[in-house]
């Protein structure tokens, strides 16, 4: 839903714009308008929504997992990894670090991909 409406008030103004409208007076097809005119414009803000989604998606899997409501075992995730090595935090915490480590630095990374700004 909000990629559509994202979309779509980008795309309005886009599509009002003389750049649109000079094109398809010189016969342009839909396919040429949209590589040349919208894409260029939309890309940076959908990339950024998507982005968002996905650092989201990677928290909200893992935290069901952590709760034992994500996938079942043998199937691997990083939630239920870190629900089956807590016990053993006492002896080896690095253990308990490297789901904790992996799941912080997809995170940044995406939010560090999504935060980039058209200039």
């Amino acid at each position: 839903m909000e990629y559509f409406r994202l979309t779509r008030a980008l795309a309005r103004p886009l599509l009002m714009s003389p750049a649109v409208e000079a094109s398809r007076l010189l016969g342009f097809g839909h396919a040429y308008i949209l590589r040349r005119h919208l894409w260029p414009e939309l890309a940076p803000m959908v990339l950024t929504v998507a982005a968002y989604g996905a650092a989201t998606a990677i928290m909200a899997i893992a935290a069901l997992g952590f709760v034992s409501v994500g996938v079942r075992p043998p199937t691997p995730e990083l939630g239920s990894m870190m629900i089956e090595l807590l016990p053993y935090y006492q002896e080896a915490p690095h253990a308990l670090l490297q789901p904790i480590a992996v799941i912080f630095l997809m995170v940044l990374a995406l939010q560090l991909i999504g935060g980039k700004d058209k200039s």
